[in-house]
């Protein structure tokens, strides 16, 4: 803009300079009372005949001298309206810069407030929300798409076929399977377990490719170093989640591609949906391939979405699938039967058979879908303080 209004104010002043000369040119000209003095004036010792030729040329030269006044005067009010137009467009680039800079000094602001390389900070409430809004997707993907009742033999057979062995199923569970209470309970386990390993898992490849997976391993190798020999100060677990938040959102930067890294992730799903291949395709009312395929893409989008949000945040957020301080090391089937924990799990009362006589849950005997659990806030600071986010939804296998 500066260039633009220099290059104007140029032409503006060129075009000054132009009608101060043609005003210089005009002003000696004579006017039409002079020529009519003249017109006046008696030539001696000449006759009639000449007088009136020479009349007939001051005529001709006095309006040959008035068009060509007339044509200076439209030149300059052509020059003085060219004038004003360039007048008019450099106010309107001196305002088009004013709020220009106005606008990049507000994003310069917001910048700044969200910290480097544009680490939001994400309310928990729109953390909730979201993991509402994928727990609700899951649930109606089961709903809309998979069938009420299983067997478990038929189950097994297709788990064998299968290079997506989902969970191990334990004993008392099976016999459940035809039941139109827990079967589709079961199945959103299903579908929850390969979403936690194929999205929130730390070592998960959807969020940034195998260079995210080795930061993840790196970043907590170098925590468990803080927490050992620094006795978790304060100030390094702070600097430390700073650090990996930056580090985290340039990762992603560089190496997220949505639609490779989402292939995973939609293969995960597909997995479990050739996994019950023969109970899919012995149910009526089944969607076509196409809208299932939709729907897994919408899983998927959900979940890629709020993990990219929980993985660059300065809080330490972490989604669980079992008791917190025996989280798997390794993607692999679950075998559930961990202890119960209140502060951190919900009881799905689905099927009340098999909840304790007392009514105490003693080991869960299957995990629904993760929870997660916030360490410190936002902006960096108290990861001595925690809260729930999302319970773990679980079953009781207490009899």
């Amino acid at each position: 803009y500066r260039e633009v209004i220099k290059d104007l104010a140029v032409q503006h002043s060129a075009l000054e300079h132009e009608v101060n000369d043609l005003k210089k040119q005009l002003a000696p000209l004579p006017n039409s009372s002079r020529w009519g003095n003249l017109n006046l004036l008696p030539r001696a010792g000449v006759g009639r005949e000449s007088d009136i030729q020479h009349q007939r040329e001051i005529s001709e030269s006095h309006k040959k001298y008035k068009a060509e006044i007339e044509r200076a005067q439209a030149h300059v009010e052509k020059l003085q309206d060219s004038n004003k137009h360039l007048r008019q467009r450099i106010a309107e680039q001196e305002q088009n810069m004013r709020m220009q800079t106005i606008k990049f000094a507000q994003e310069l602001d917001k910048a700044k407030s969200q910290g480097p390389l544009k680490i939001t900070k994400v309310s928990d409430n729109e953390i909730q929300n979201q993991w509402k809004q994928l727990c609700f997707l899951v649930r109606q993907f089961v709903d809309n798409h998979l069938p009420r009742s299983l067997h478990f033999r038929a189950v097994e057979k297709s788990w064998a076929r299968s290079s997506y062995a989902p969970m191990v199923l334990r004993a008392e569970f099976r016999h459940h399977l035809q039941s139109p209470m827990f079967c589709p309970v079961f199945l959103e386990s299903l579908i929850w377990h390969c979403l936690y390993f194929e999205v929130f898992y730390p070592g998960a490849k959807s969020w940034a490719g195998r260079i995210g997976a080795k930061f993840i391993k790196q970043s907590q190798s170098i925590l468990g170093k803080i927490n050992t020999y620094l006795c978790g100060l304060d100030t390094r677990i702070a600097q430390f989640h700073d650090w990996r938040a930056s580090s985290a959102a340039f990762i992603r930067q560089a190496a997220y591609n949505p639609a490779t890294l989402e292939e995973a992730v939609v293969a995960g799903l597909s997995g479990v949906m050739e996994s019950l291949v023969p109970p899919i395709n012995s149910s009526a009312g089944t969607k076509s391939a196409s809208q299932i395929q939709c729907d897994i893409l919408e899983i998927s989008h959900a979940a890629m979405e709020l993990d990219s949000v929980l993985r660059i945040s300065r809080a330490d957020l972490k989604v669980f699938m079992t008791t917190m301080d025996k989280a798997p090391s390794n993607p692999k089937p679950f075998e559930f039967g961990f202890d119960f924990d209140h502060n951190l799990m919900q009881l799905t009362n689905t099927l009340p058979i098999l909840e304790s006589s007392l009514g105490v849950p003693d080991v869960v005997g299957l995990a629904i879908s993760p929870g997660i659990v916030k360490y410190g806030t936002a902006d960096g600071t108290r990861y001595d303080q925690w809260r729930v986010l999302a319970k773990l939804q679980a079953m009781s296998s207490a009899q």
